[in-house]
């Protein structure tokens, strides 16, 4: 008994954090963005206004001090506003550094903003946190489609996973014709009310060698092993 009591004192710290873990990576689960929520905000005076007012918006260029030991990683404040929601902040905050070495790294051109933050299931029943925290990249190389499948959180919501993240499945993606924008703005994501494992975004995108404007779609779909597959739908 008073063994079992000092293994619980010593280790009350651990249990504590990933309870605290656990009930933000629930938090996150049952976040819905409001249908029409600005990602970006790039104008100065309207970014200063949305972060003033709503306390899901931070500035850009500290978002990613959310996480653990990330302090000074962060660029300087742009002026921007971006969408960051607060219980992804408390979670991010509690996450294990491996978790988020992914989305921490330097990668000119990219924006964080969450995309999307909510639960899906994949076709066997795994229900998963997923969080898309990622809303623009300029890139000149199609290898930019996959950093949305390498910036994907999955993270386990049951009592067992604890909120514990998982980078340890590869993801997938594919496309859907042939286009290699050099520039992609994602729009709000949307849970798909039909395929639980589904995940729908609009993008606005501009081509690169002839700086065509175009809208397109691309799926996200959570996979029984907690991987991503992204699919790329275009015009």
């Amino acid at each position: 008994m008073l063994v079992g009591g000092i293994v619980l004192l010593k280790n009350a710290p651990q249990i504590i954090e990933r309870s605290q873990r656990l009930y933000w990576a629930r938090q996150c689960a049952a976040h819905i963005t409001p249908p029409g929520t600005l990602l970006i905000e790039a104008d100065p005076v309207k970014g200063a206004q949305l972060i003033a007012s709503n306390p899901d918006y931070v500035a850009d260029g500290t978002q990613l001090n959310s996480f653990r030991g990330m302090g000074s990683a962060s660029a300087a404040p742009s002026g921007a506003a971006v969408y960051w929601p607060r219980e992804f902040r408390q979670f991010a905050r509690l996450m294990p550094a491996p978790s988020f070495a992914p989305i921490t790294g330097f990668y000119t051109g990219r924006r964080f903003a969450v995309a999307f933050m909510g639960e899906r299931v994949s076709h066997s029943g795994n229900h998963r946190l997923i969080v898309i925290p990622i809303a623009a990249i300029v890139s000149d190389d199609v290898t930019m489609y996959a950093e949305i499948g390498q910036a994907c959180i999955v993270a386990r919501t049951d009592l067992s996973g604890s909120g514990e993240a998982n980078w340890a499945t590869p993801f997938r993606y594919m496309h859907v014709g042939h286009i290699e924008p050099m520039s992609i703005q994602l729009l709000q994501g949307v849970a798909d009310p039909v395929d639980r494992s589904c995940i729908t975004i609009d993008y606005d995108a501009v081509r690169g060698w002839n700086n065509t404007k175009y809208h397109g779609t691309l799926d996200v779909y959570l996979c029984d092993d907690d991987s991503i597959k992204v699919v790329f739908r275009y015009p």
